[in-house]
This record gives structure tokens, C-alpha cells and sequence, in this order.
């Protein structure tokens, strides 16, 4: 994100926020890689861009915690359910 988008086509002083899903839930079931999220909230928490999480297939314990996002250790400033 930081090196190509930010630098060829958005700048971060012009992102809002982003929004993205722990867990792909459409055509299967796949969890982000590890360092993504945690990678992700830096970068928002560095730009001051809003980090919202679409829990809407993940959320309310379908993962064996309340959140998919406790898995990965974040918090994001808003949640989707």
C-alpha cells in the first residue's frame, strides 16, 4: 500500500479511511496472512486513515472468538457486523 498506492495513485493524506474483511467469506473461507492486518493498522494508525473491519461473515464467534480481529492482535476504529 505504502509504496504502490500511496505513492503512484492515492496519497495517503487524501484516504479517509480503508475497509477491509479479516475473513473472505464469499466462495470459501480465508484468513488474512498473519503480518496483514497488524501491517495494515500501522499504516492507517501512521496516516491517520480510519481502519474499519467487515466482520459480517466472521464476527459474533464464527471463528471461535467474538472477533477475527483478536486473532491478529488489532483494533480496529470500527467494526462491521
Amino acid at each position: 500500500i505504502e509504496n504502490i498506492v500511496f505513492k503512484t495513485t492515492t496519497p495517503a493524506e487524501e484516504v479517509a479511511a480503508i475497509v477491509v474483511e479479516a475473513v473472505q467469506g464469499a466462495g470459501g473461507y480465508f484468513p488474512s496472512p498473519a503480518s496483514f492486518l497488524p501491517e495494515l493498522q500501522r499504516i492507517c494508525n501512521e496516516n491517520g486513515i480510519i481502519l474499519i473491519i467487515d466482520e459480517i461473515h466472521s464476527g459474533m464467534g464464527r471463528t471461535g472468538k467474538m472477533f477475527a480481529t483478536q486473532y491478529y492482535d488489532i483494533e480496529p476504529d470500527i467494526i462491521c457486523l
